[in-house]
């Protein structure tokens, strides 16, 4: 096979060693993935970035390690990624575009979208930790990917950071979108319920207590366990295992404190760390949940948890309290100046520190009885007078928590005035109804259990206000003109409105003709051509023709249920030497479709199509 050379040379530029396979950059690959360069490498395979021969794009290959090859229960693993992963219909799962066997290695594969981005590992480095709404928004696409495999019975058994790829958005509405990876143990419960794990799969750090019991079964419940650390992790950038929270991590320590360490609250684990109030109101609620070590105390499913979670962000945050005013408290007098010659001024009496017993008081204006004011009575108000204002000097006295802010004006010019409502005249000062003026505090002062305080009147003579004018005639009311009764008007028509045709239904995304590449998880790979009609009981057929082999099978698309940029259905063939019933879906957009077809024996055939003649 050309570019595939069974050793390598040991250079730092050269191949990359697959066990007994290398590739380097240019070979060519299974027949039709040309190999640019590596992209990681791990325990079960290596990943490159490719361009598929047949369309041009560049794709993820992911193949499996060499030294791997011979071990059945590897293999079977590898492909179990594959198929488990196209099971779960979700935009948040790294899509398996394909999925074969090199037949001149023996050698597994799968072909994947590539992604541009980090993975939530690194991006939690770069950043310590999230802000909340930006945690919320990946945590929201986390939760769908999820709940999509939780319904199909698929438990991902491997939640981590490393496994949570933030990708670059493809979309106008999102800032990024988030990839769940590498299904490579993920348990499908449907297959194997009455099972358990014979094996211990995972990463300590996130697993769950079952994942260390072979004897106990897994569920979904195990990924809301590594949920549940996951978002404490991305709010507050510190693990929640305190063994975790130092220079190293010893493996025995951990594995004890997730077994039988206390399960302290979030935030007081938080705050442990150094990171009080990372954590939003109810949050320690739900992450006990998560983290209940009996599966049936935790939320059963993502859809449960992610529900809950959601409503705690979504929870308004509680308003401080308002401060009152202490009943003791010396409430400031509104000043009333006795009236004095225009462009004349009164004194103002600057107040002394606060007495001893620490109530605040305002410095007020000396003044007299208010004008409106005879014997207690109220008297005819005058004519207001033009007013005159200068500077003056701010004076701020305060007790406690609580600080009220003065103006000391030097020169304040006259004005006539009254009390405002609520307040009362008080010996010559405005107090409020429930205060009374102290003279020795120069101040009112709301003490209603004190006794009156004797004052001795200095006050001026008080002069009556003038009386007000007259009120003018009143105005003789003018003669009615009676209003002439209104013409007759025509009765409406009774003719129906002209009916407004309906909108036009817009046309499926997938209705045309599709052409492109196919290959299929046995290693088959050869051309397609789809086309999609609008209709239930048959919406089109597909015509297959397989290169390796020779052979052409066509289909009837039967039973077709229309949705959103998709349509599913069954797919029937008389074609000798083809399966005779299998399942298929397309799904359209951006000028392409990504079509699947599916057997009961586990045969999956994928492809990407453009439209006929594009």
């Amino acid at each position: 096979m050309p570019g595939c050379a069974p050793s390598a040379t040991g250079d730092d530029a050269g191949p990359t060693m697959l066990g007994r396979l290398s590739l380097t950059p240019g070979s060519l690959f299974a027949g039709q993935f040309r190999v640019i360069q590596p992209i990681a490498a791990g325990g079960m395979g290596t990943v490159y970035r490719v361009e598929q021969v047949g369309t041009g794009q560049q794709r993820a290959l992911k193949v499996m390690n060499g030294d791997l090859v011979d071990d059945p229960r590897a293999r079977e693993r590898f492909t179990r990624e594959a198929q488990l992963a196209a099971m779960i219909e979700s935009e948040h799962v790294a899509q398996v575009l394909a999925a074969g066997i090199d037949p001149e290695h023996d050698t597994p594969w799968m072909l994947l979208e590539l992604l541009r981005g980090e993975d939530l590992s690194r991006l939690l480095e770069r950043r310590g930790r999230l802000p909340p709404a930006e945690a919320r928004e990946l945590l929201k696409q986390l939760g769908h990917a999820l709940s999509a495999a939780h319904r199909q019975g698929i438990v991902h058994r491997d939640l981590k950071p490393e496994n949570i790829f933030v990708a670059e958005s493809r979309r106008s509405d999102a800032a990024f979108t988030v990839k769940v990876l590498d299904f490579g143990i993920a348990k499908w419960l449907q297959e194997n319920a009455p099972s358990r794990t014979t094996s211990v799969m995972g990463s300590p750090l996130w697993m769950a207590p079952e994942q260390f019991d072979t004897a106990r079964l897994v569920s979904p419940a195990t990924d809301i366990w590594a949920l549940g650390l996951l978002t404490f992790t991305m709010l507050t950038g510190v693990p929640y295992w305190k063994a975790a929270q130092g220079p190293s991590i010893t493996l025995a320590a951990l594995l004890a404190e997730i077994s039988m360490g206390q399960l302290v609250p979030a935030s007081q684990r938080a705050s442990e760390a150094g990171r009080d109030g990372l954590l939003p109101p109810g949050f320690d609620g739900w992450f006990a949940r998560c983290v209940a070590r009996e599966t049936h105390d935790r939320f059963a499913d993502a859809t449960q948890a992610h529900a809950a979670l959601e409503a705690i962000f979504q929870a308004p945050v509680a308003q401080p309290p308002t401060l009152s005013v202490p009943p003791t408290m010396a409430i400031p007098a509104m000043p009333v100046p006795a009236p004095v010659g225009h462009g004349s001024t009164v004194a103002w009496t600057p107040q002394a520190a606060p007495p001893p017993n620490g109530t605040a008081m305002m410095p007020v204006m000396a003044s007299g009885v208010p004008p409106w004011m005879v014997n207690g009575a109220p008297a005819p108000l005058r004519a207001q007078a033009p007013s005159r204002r200068s500077g003056g000097t701010a004076i701020a006295l305060g007790v406690g928590a609580l600080a009220f802010a003065a103006v000391a004006v030097a020169g304040v010019a006259w004005w006539t005035s009254q009390c405002d409502d609520g307040f009362h005249d008080s010996h010559g000062h405005c107090c409020r109804s429930d205060a009374a003026w102290d003279e020795g505090r120069r101040a009112c002062v709301a003490t209603p259990t004190v006794g009156p305080t004797t004052v001795a009147s200095t006050l001026p003579t008080v002069v009556p206000a003038a009386p007000l004018p007259p009120p003018p005639p009143p105005t003789p009311t003018p003669a009615l003109t009676p209003i002439p009764p209104p013409s007759p008007v025509a009765p409406p028509s009774t003719d129906p409105p002209s009916p407004t045709p309906p909108p036009r239904p817009e046309a499926h995304a997938c209705l045309g003709t599709w052409s492109g590449r196919i290959s299929e998880n046995t290693g088959a790979y050869g051309s397609l051509r789809v086309t999609v009609r609008q209709g239930a009981l048959q919406c089109g057929e597909w015509r297959e023709v397989w290169e390796n082999s020779g052979s052409t099978c066509v289909y009837r698309f039967v039973g077709c249920r229309f949705e959103d940029g998709a349509v599913r259905g069954t797919g029937i063939s008389t074609t000798p030497r083809c399966t005779a019933r299998v399942s298929a879906s397309v799904r359209c957009g951006g000028g392409r479709m990504a079509f699947r077809e599916s057997t009961s024996n586990g045969v999956v055939d994928t492809a990407t199509l453009r439209r006929a003649g594009d």
